[in-house]
């Protein structure tokens, strides 16, 4: 299952699909990443699953920017203590605290303020910055990598070449869906 999510990205980012729906993937993965999981959590995958992002790529970099936020919960608690008590989002907060299904969403605790904040500011950069990665290697890398000799000698070894039969295949499939 995680080899045949890693083909449809190595697909992804080598077929003709639109950088912004990578791009949108990386970015959605940030934020999901950023909040901890809750209704609010939920809502946002749910909201994600209808917008044209690659949904591979979404969950391949939730997984990977999951393992990076530990390191950032303390910043993410300082943030959310510091935004929840500014006077007028206090008072935000505490009337939508009071509606009883916003409520469980868990807006008005540190983590997932300050985690929505900054999954929020960096939003936008993610998205630049990967698209800009992505064209990049699209224009300059992808042809300089698959003639090297390295590439050629790694293809000789068997579950190289398993996974490179498995991106074929998905990208047969997802050729034929189109």
């Amino acid at each position: 299952m995680f080899l045949k999510w890693i083909a449809k990205i190595i697909i992804a980012i080598n077929a003709n699909i639109k950088p912004g729906q990578i791009s949108g993937g990386i970015a959605c993965a940030l934020l999901l990443s950023f909040i901890p999981v809750n209704l609010l959590w939920g809502i946002l995958l749910l909201v994600i699953f209808f917008i044209k992002v690659n949904l591979s790529v979404v969950f391949i970099f939730l997984g990977i920017f999951a393992l990076l936020t530990p390191l950032t919960t303390d910043l993410f608690n300082s943030i959310g203590y510091t935004l929840g008590y500014l006077p007028g989002i206090y008072d935000f907060l505490g009337f939508l605290n009071n509606i009883p299904v916003i409520s469980l969403m868990g807006i008005d605790y540190t983590l997932t303020l300050g985690g929505l904040a900054c999954g929020i500011v960096l939003f936008v950069p993610m998205y630049l910055l990967s698209n800009l990665l992505i064209n990049l290697y699209r224009k300059q890398v992808r042809d300089r990598v698959a003639k090297t000799k390295l590439v050629k000698r790694l293809l000789l070894i068997p579950i190289i070449a398993k996974l490179v039969e498995a991106v074929r295949a998905a990208y047969d499939m997802y050729i034929k869906t189109m």
